[in-house]
């Protein structure tokens, strides 16, 4: 099935009311189980945030994908730019579209914004994700290194 086949695929901010949504997106993302009350404090600090935009997919109601991107005025960079920091679909949803069509709704939300870039991180091992970054314009320009704290 593709996007075009979804009834009423439509794109939307979240709102604190996505929280349980997002949760899941998030713990499929990560591969792991958060603490819901922790998350649900952050997500609700997140919502109410106008540097950060939080997208949610949806077909006759029923959550499809989730995209964070997150508004920064770095220093080394010569204007704003827009960081996707999550950005999942549904795993039975992928291949259809849905990714692409979340992507172009950003880009809409962003045409009227003054920013220089927006860039993603993804975990090495998304070789599929980082295919659908290359087909949507991305160019692989960074290496990110992490440290944990443990």
């Amino acid at each position: 099935m593709s996007s075009k086949e979804y009834k009423s695929l439509n794109f939307r901010q979240a709102d604190p009311e996505d929280s349980e949504a997002v949760y899941g997106f998030i713990c499929k993302l990560e591969q792991k189980k958060m603490d819901y009350e922790t998350f649900k404090s952050r997500f609700r600090e997140q919502v109410m945030s106008p540097s950060i935009l939080l997208v949610l997919a949806e077909n006759e109601g029923v959550p499809l994908g989730f995209l964070s991107c997150h508004n920064q005025n770095l220093l080394h960079h010569d204007g704003e730019i827009y960081e996707i920091v999550e950005f999942v679909v549904e795993e039975e949803s992928r291949g259809k579209g849905i990714g692409k069509k979340m992507m172009e709704y950003l880009e809409a939300q962003l045409k009227d914004k003054d920013y220089e870039l927006i860039e993603v991180a993804s975990n090495n091992s998304r070789d599929g994700a980082h295919r659908f970054y290359q087909q949507c314009g991305f160019k692989q320009s960074h290496y990110k290194f992490t440290k944990s704290k443990k």
